[in-house]
């Protein structure tokens, strides 16, 4: 990771600038650098070493522990995270976008999206719709710059392993490369994929053009409608921020 926040400010440094501002006691100190996206801390690595380009590291992640609770900027599950980084956060703009997702109809449209693409029926039960919303609190999913509300059920369906009767399967993006933000800002370059998670191989499922008609198209074309009960369910992970 090139950049990390300064002692938990605003200001983004290098591990290189982070050493210089801090001194080589940094720890002693309680100066730390954080990561930008999931506000951890994490360690300056190669710094004055010409033969490794300087860096910061995130703490090892436990052994055992699921995969999608790990920081994508860590790039630690790359095949599967791949492009998810954004290149900047706007907090006004993630409050904002997160209240408007959980309002009304809008969480209804996005939960049938997310029901329809998961498989239907048992795919998406509400439980895990939970465990996806706090992933995306973590990341801090929602203040991704400029992030329009139709394209998150997008990326909230890469943030789970969904089961079927004889496989695992998750999402993930085949996009321009570049930042998260190449997937909505170029509209009709990005496609949501289906893989298999043992073997990670494509699925035989279509693939899915991220752009807004796709997304009205799954939404309201299911012929269900969440009901009242199951939408106040949703809307009860509301006020669980992170």
């Amino acid at each position: 990771m090139e950049y990390a926040l300064y002692n938990g400010t605003d200001r983004r440094v290098t591990a290189d600038e982070f050493h210089q501002l801090a001194g080589p006691n940094f720890r002693e100190q309680g100066i730390l650098p954080y990561c930008e996206q999931c506000q951890e801390a994490v360690d300056p690595h190669g710094v004055h070493n010409p033969g490794i380009p300087s860096c910061f590291h995130h703490p090892n992640f436990p052994i055992g522990a699921d995969p999608y609770d790990d920081c994508p900027a860590a790039r630690r599950q790359a095949r599967r995270f791949v492009g998810v980084t954004p290149r900047g956060f706007d907090e006004a703009h993630g409050q904002a976008l997160r209240d408007q997702f959980f309002a009304e109809p809008n969480i209804r449209l996005a939960y049938q999206f997310m029901h329809r693409v998961a498989g239907g029926p048992g795919q998406l039960p509400v439980e895990l719709f939970g465990r996806i919303i706090e992933r995306a609190d973590r990341r801090r999913i929602w203040a991704y710059s400029d992030l329009p509300l139709w394209c998150v059920p997008f990326i909230l369906m890469t943030l789970a392993q969904f089961e079927a009767p004889n496989f695992s399967f998750h999402f993930g993006f085949v996009k321009p490369r570049g930042p998260a933000e190449m997937i909505w800002e170029h509209e009709r370059t990005s496609e949501l994929v289906k893989y298999f998670s043992d073997s990670g191989r494509e699925t035989r499922a279509p693939r899915l053009m991220v752009t807004e008609e796709t997304f009205i198209h799954q939404a309201e074309g299911t012929g269900v409608w969440v009901a009242d009960a199951l939408a106040a369910r949703l809307q009860q992970f509301h006020g669980h921020i992170g």
